[in-house]
């Protein structure tokens, strides 16, 4: 059996990104079904095509930059969504604490980069990315806990 090599699973994740941005466009723009929050949404799965499907755009860079630059879009694309998740919950609380730990991420990512070590980005993204899903957690939890199942709360 022929497996699917990496750059066509790539190129599928991308096409895939690209059709769930179109389909939040049209959420947004048709339909006027939270606009904002869709437009957010549209800009994070936007952020993740060009890492997905221009690995040979950046080959001659050199691999720090390049995964470096791939954990940003990465770091931009989970901020986007924290974003978009929040207006959807209508949160009253300030973004603040976003800013704080996305700002905090990408500055330790770009010292990775500076550095020269692939691994440091990846791990500093890594651990941001998993404060950001907290507070996801945490933003669901307040806005809509109340009104969903114990399976899904616990799930959550």
């Amino acid at each position: 059996m022929k497996f699917l090599d990496v750059p066509t699973l790539l190129q599928i994740s991308a096409a895939f990104n690209l059709m769930a941005a179109l389909a939040w466009l049209v959420l947004a723009k048709a339909f006027r079904i939270a606009p904002r929050a869709s437009w957010l949404m549209v800009a994070s799965h936007l952020a993740r095509v060009p890492h997905l499907s221009c690995g040979a755009c950046m080959m001659g860079w050199p691999a720090a930059v390049r995964l470096g630059l791939t954990e940003l879009l990465l770091l931009a694309s989970i901020v986007l969504l924290l974003l978009a998740l929040r207006r959807m919950l209508g949160s009253r609380v300030r973004p603040r604490h976003i800013a704080w730990i996305s700002g905090a991420g990408a500055a330790g990512i770009v010292a990775g980069m500076a550095s020269g070590s692939a691994i440091a980005p990846q791990r500093i993204n890594l651990l941001t990315v998993a404060v950001l899903a907290a507070l996801a957690v945490r933003e669901i939890w307040r806005g809509v806990g109340d009104r969903l199942s114990t399976g899904i709360t616990v799930c959550t």
